[in-house]
């Protein structure tokens, strides 16, 4: 575990800490709990379901994010790269707890600090405060816009639809492990029109198909293409 001055310095690239001075974070830093830690790749370091005590921070490396549907009917892998915050909209509100798995895919620096020194952030730092609170807006802004867009009317549509709809970041590559029929069901449609689909998509070099799962390299790419 390394609480080192240099290690606090690393937080003034993070989102919620731009704009402090290094003066600033000392002080906060002088009465909060931070926790670094350097974990070797294949590490699971938050469950989907567990509770969010603590806020926790990419500083280096590359997260794998696994979320699975509330019937475990499909799962989707996607992955986060520095410098991010994981998940902040889940310390707070009637949800507190992740919504995802997160997988360290290569050798990581993580961050977290837990609650109630998050809390003492926000009472205490004007520029973290707004910080925290933008990122919020925007993570619920993001949702209201895809809830007030127009319904979509083509089955292709609504195929990409459905993907960017169960992602937690739109850009980059996520793996969709679904059946055919499942996301058929999901469509409310026959299975061979989603087939169809899928394969013009295919065609186009916007994803690639295999047993169980739609491979999508880059899922802004594959939306633009859809003009949604």
């Amino acid at each position: 575990m390394e609480q080192s001055p240099t290690s606090h310095l690393k937080l003034l690239a993070l989102p919620l800490f731009q704009g402090i001075t290094q003066q600033e974070l000392h002080k906060l830093a002088a009465h909060a709990r931070f926790h670094f830690q350097k974990l070797n790749s294949g590490i699971t370091f938050i469950k989907e379901g567990e509770a969010c005590k603590d806020l926790f921070f990419l500083l280096q490396g590359k997260i794998e994010i696994t979320t699975s549907a509330a019937n475990n009917s499909f799962m989707v892998k996607e992955w986060l790269e520095t410098p991010s915050v994981i998940q902040p909209e889940r310390l707070l509100g009637l949800s507190p707890w992740f919504s995802s798995t997160y997988t360290t895919q290569e050798k990581s620096s993580i961050l977290s600090i837990d609650k109630e020194s998050i809390l003492s952030f926000i009472e205490h730092s004007f520029v973290f405060r707004i910080n925290f609170m933008n990122i919020l807006s925007t993570r619920i802004q993001k949702m209201e816009r895809q809830q007030w867009r127009p319904s979509s009317y083509s089955l292709r549509e609504r195929v990409i639809r459905f993907f960017e709809q169960h992602v937690y970041n739109i850009g980059g590559e996520k793996i969709f492990f679904i059946k055919m029929i499942t996301l058929a069901k999901e469509m409310n449609v026959k299975r061979i029109k989603v087939s169809n689909v899928l394969n013009e998509l295919q065609n186009e070099h916007l994803l690639k198909l295999e047993r169980g799962r739609i491979i999508i390299p880059a899922l802004e790419k594959l939306i633009q293409k859809a003009q949604l």
